[in-house]
């Protein structure tokens, strides 16, 4: 979500959603590379490290601690190439760059009420800061934890632009960035994503967009239809989010 100076013209962006998701499977390395090459091997042990059944480390700070599962993540180089397949400018490559942005920027990162109630964060504009709906201010839960840090990264998105446009291209490479820091999370900390979680920042949210930016309908209707729903109302472009692809996506925003 994003707010600014357009306030009055109604526009609101979130990346909450009404519909659950499962856990979605990483990819099979013994189908990519010839058994025994250099590659393979490679893949095999990143996929395995991927693998490790690991416990974040939280220290009782719910925000200190989503900001430091920001800087772990790392985007999947075969989950980057499947979002820009799609048509989406990956404007950040890690975890690593997002939380560095927001340092070297002097964005500030807080708790608050949300403009809008279904709201999990926004952009702040005029404020130059990142709001988290502050539901989640007390929360002990590691898996909304690292949701927080995964919307965080939607929200660096919009804050890169630096302006007050935003399009429907724009919420749809947003919303890449929090699916390609879930789908890190899913790998890096499996146990965690077993069950659904009933927290909307999960249901509606972050884990929805897993769901649909790698659903295997090559078309992704179901993507292109909750962009139109949430988004219809926002032109199809913005300055620094271009339709350059024609891919089903791309076209399915435009209409």
């Amino acid at each position: 979500m994003i707010i600014s100076n357009l306030r009055n013209n109604n526009i609101n962006r979130n990346i909450s959603d009404n519909k659950s998701t499962t856990a979605v499977n990483s990819n099979n390395c013994y189908d990519v590379f010839s058994r025994f090459s250099l590659p393979y091997i490679n893949a095999i042990n990143s996929y395995a490290s991927a693998q490790i059944v690991k416990t974040p480390q939280l220290s009782g700070n719910t925000l200190n601690d989503a900001m430091n599962e920001l800087k772990n993540i790392v985007f999947s180089q075969e989950d980057i190439k499947h979002m820009q397949n799609l048509g989406v400018n990956v404007r950040f490559n890690s975890g690593k760059e997002i939380a560095d942005f927001i340092k070297n920027n002097n964005i500030k990162v807080e708790f608050d009420k949300m403009d809008c109630d279904g709201a999990h964060a926004q952009w702040d504009k005029e404020n130059n800061r990142i709001t988290i709906n502050d539901k989640y201010k007390n929360t002990n839960d590691p898996v909304i934890i690292i949701a927080i840090s995964e919307a965080i990264c939607h929200e660096v998105g919009h804050a890169k632009d630096a302006d007050d446009v935003s399009s429907r291209k724009e919420e749809l490479d947003c919303l890449a960035l929090n699916t390609l820091a879930n789908r890190y999370h899913r790998r890096a900390y499996p146990k965690l994503f077993k069950e659904n979680s009933e927290a909307e920042i999960l249901k509606n949210g972050v884990n929805l967009y897993t769901e649909l930016f790698f659903d295997p309908d090559p078309k992704k209707e179901k993507l292109v239809k909750r962009i139109l729903d949430k988004y219809g109302d926002l032109p199809v472009e913005s300055p620094n989010h271009k339709t350059t692809m024609q891919t089903p996506v791309t076209v399915g925003i435009s209409k």
